[in-house]
């Protein structure tokens, strides 16, 4: 007895991309997720580094601004590429992954500094 060939489902174009577009917001939520980490992290660095006195050097005091900025761009574009859609959001992703590279930059700054002195 010959088998017949079961029909093979195949998703509405629709259902594809937007399983194509939930990957690329769980990408984008994951890089800011871990580039927020990392930069939390740096920041408590720097408030140990600056003792409990609470007196920074003013390039203390500008990094722990420059830091705390940043975090809160972070938090701002983390909202933003999860919630907004279409053309919004791209353009909230063009700005998210500026202010990735924007916390990388400094993270990777910290870091070395940290070598240097070893």
């Amino acid at each position: 007895m010959a088998q017949q060939a079961q029909p093979v489902p195949v998703q509405p174009v629709e259902t594809v991309q937007q399983g194509q577009a939930s990957d690329e917001v769980r990408t984008a939520s994951a890089e800011l997720k871990e580039a927020y980490g990392y930069l939390s992290r740096e920041l408590a660095m720097l408030g140990r580094e600056i003792g409990p006195d609470g007196t920074p050097t003013p390039e203390q005091a500008a990094l722990r601004t420059k830091m705390k900025s940043t975090l809160e761009g972070l938090e701002a574009s983390l909202s933003a590429v999860n919630s907004l859609k279409g053309e919004e959001w791209k353009a909230a992703k063009v700005k998210a992954d500026t202010i990735r590279e924007q916390a990388t930059a400094m993270i990777t700054a910290r870091r070395s500094a940290r070598e240097v002195k070893k």
